[in-house]
């Protein structure tokens, strides 16, 4: 019994091709050229220098505030650069 798919649903690779040829093996499949791959790298770069902007710039925020100001917020006043770039646990006390 074969289901019969429509052409929106079918991927790209299998659309013109005859029915009953086969893909060879690892081509066709994947889709990933060595310009999307650059593009994907690209973008990672820039969203770790964005996030590294951030993190410096709350950094220099919270290195500002004294100590009493800092437990006001919640961070410990000798780890607060730790928790600025991990996080911190959301299983904290007062």
């Amino acid at each position: 019994m074969t289901i019969k798919r429509s052409l929106l649903s079918r991927p790209r690779s299998t659309l013109y091709r005859p029915i009953g040829a086969q893909v060879p093996y690892g081509r066709g499949t994947r889709g990933f050229s060595l310009a999307q791959t650059f593009v994907s790298l690209l973008s990672r770069m820039r969203n770790a220098a964005i996030r590294e902007y951030r993190i410096r710039r709350d950094y220099r925020h919270v290195s500002q505030l004294d100590k009493r100001m800092l437990k006001d917020v919640g961070l410990d006043p000798d780890l607060y650069a730790k928790d600025l770039r991990y996080g911190r646990n959301a299983n904290w006390r007062f």
